[in-house]
């Protein structure tokens, strides 16, 4: 496994005793759960159609992702969509879309080290 070199990204002894715990299908499944989840949410929030949708519902579906980050240990990315979270909620809504597009960078690493670390099944 290659988590060592991870550990601003992925938060290593998490993942180890989620690992422990559940077993490496069923967290490997998480992961490709929350692959398409970050991919998803990436592509929703990249849509210039997004800034007609009300604000609220937007950073619901940011929390949503939040949380499957903040349980699977993917530290900086849970760390950004909090701080989108709380953009969203106390700064203008430019403030947001431009949080949202410095998510993409933090998404592709988070992603690749994931994919890199072994943790998804192909």
């Amino acid at each position: 496994m290659y988590l060592e070199n991870q550990t601003h990204i992925l938060d290593v002894d998490r993942i180890s005793e989620m690992r422990e715990s559940l077993g490496a299908v069923a967290l490997a499944s998480l992961f490709g759960r929350f692959l398409k989840e970050g991919d998803g949410l990436l592509e929703h929030l990249l849509n210039p159609e997004i800034r007609r949708e009300p604000l609220i519902d937007v950073i619901a579906v940011v929390h949503k992702v939040a949380s499957s980050a903040a349980v699977l240990g993917t530290v900086e990315m849970h760390a950004h969509l909090q701080l989108m979270e709380n953009v969203g909620k106390s700064e203008p809504s430019e403030n947001l879309w431009k949080a949202a597009h410095e998510l993409e960078p933090i998404w592709l690493r988070t992603k690749s080290s994931i994919n890199e670390s072994g943790l998804v099944i192909s």
